[in-house]
């Protein structure tokens, strides 16, 4: 558990693979179902975190809190805490909402009070509370969690600092954007001081704090630190590498967005070769691109390209993907710009009847209803 918690899977799955044997070995030893379990735990967590080994690590998750519930009981610390994970691997939303709800509500009990137990099962509710758009309450969540996590574990601790870039996003989202964003920026220098710019985990905050910034509107923030998303990237992976030419992207839509669409039209063309390389031309990474693209053209009163770079995005998203929607209402407008208002609203019509068919988020069925 020790080599898991400094970063060493390898040597944690080793150590505890002979653990595990040694308390097969000697079941008249007095090693307990629940240290056995706990082994097997944090064995499959170690392998979660090597290459190829994800499907089986989860499998293992899931393996474990069912065996955990069923011989430890509902309520035990191993039980919960395994629960939390192994909701990361059920596909029906609604009963992985209702599994860490059921969570949430046991680690209230004065057992459980601050433990690090309630710290987790706080953040995975934070974050059915996100998605399901309830912003406010997610921030309220996520606070606490933070609480438990710096009050335990310190304010410098990688957990501390993940705890607190969620709790910057949701306080953007929930309206309370010049306290998220004062709340990002300590979060990202706490990152970088404490993890160091070759850190993927500060360059992962980079690349999502773009878009957090520009939620906010704060477009100088948001530039800044896509450029410095680049960098970093360059550094840790090479220039050219998926996550540098991906900083670009990053940095492109930040230019767009923050009024200044030349730039970004400019960044963009320049590395939508390299994307079409990495990814190929039809691939959902590309489309990311070119839907940009068309947003700048769009943005420029440049009617026709705007229509040609949207279609090539629409065609390579699936009608499962949110952007599939944002291209398409960027080629209505568009369309409509140039005066083609027939082919404008039959493609709208379209849009509206694929969201209906997979079930798109309200936020974008919103948006092609305001479209109009």
């Amino acid at each position: 558990i020790a080599f898991a918690r400094l970063g060493k899977d390898a040597q944690a799955l080793a150590a505890l693979d002979l653990a595990i044997a040694l308390a097969d070995s000697n079941r008249d030893a007095g090693f307990g179902d629940d240290q056995r379990l706990g082994w097997e735990f944090e064995r499959s967590l170690a392998m979660l975190m090597r290459p190829g080994r994800h499907k089986e690590s989860g499998a293992a998750i899931l393996e474990t809190a069912r065996r955990s519930r069923e011989q430890l009981g509902p309520d035990h610390p191993l039980t919960l805490r395994a629960g939390l994970f192994a909701s990361d691997y059920i596909e029906d939303q609604r009963a992985r909402t209702a599994r860490v709800r059921e969570i949430e509500r046991a680690t209230r009990s004065p057992a459980f009070e601050k433990t690090t137990i309630r710290m987790h099962a706080l953040r995975y509710y934070a974050g059915t509370l996100s998605r399901a758009g309830e912003h406010a309450e997610a921030a309220e969540a996520f606070a606490s969690a933070y609480e438990l996590s710096t009050s335990s574990l310190g304010v410098d601790h990688t957990q501390s600092i993940k705890l607190q870039f969620k709790l910057a996003e949701s306080l953007i989202d929930s309206g309370r954007a010049d306290t998220g964003a004062e709340t990002l920026r300590d979060t990202l220098r706490r990152a970088h001081d404490v993890m160091g710019p070759a850190s993927g985990t500060l360059t992962g905050m980079q690349r999502r704090a773009v878009n957090a910034y520009l939620r906010a509107g704060a477009g100088d923030e948001a530039i800044m630190v896509a450029r410095l998303f680049a960098d970093n990237s360059a550094a840790q992976y090479g220039e050219n590498s998926i996550p540098h030419v991906s900083a670009f992207q990053e940095l492109g839509r930040a230019y767009i967005e923050s009024g200044r669409p030349s730039e970004g039209l400019e960044t963009l063309r320049r590395i939508l070769p390299l994307r079409e390389q990495q990814w190929g031309g039809d691939h959902a990474q590309t489309a990311y691109t070119l839907r940009a693209i068309a947003d700048a053209h769009l943005a420029l009163g440049d009617w026709e390209q705007a229509d040609a770079f949207a279609a090539r995005a629409i065609d390579a998203l699936p009608i499962s993907s949110p952007s599939h929607y944002l291209a398409g209402i960027t080629r209505v407008l568009a369309l409509r710009n140039a005066g083609r208002t027939d082919e404008a609203a039959g493609l709208e019509d379209r849009l509206r009847d694929d969201a209906v068919r997979s079930g798109a988020p309200r936020h974008i069925t919103d948006l092609l209803g305001s479209s109009e």
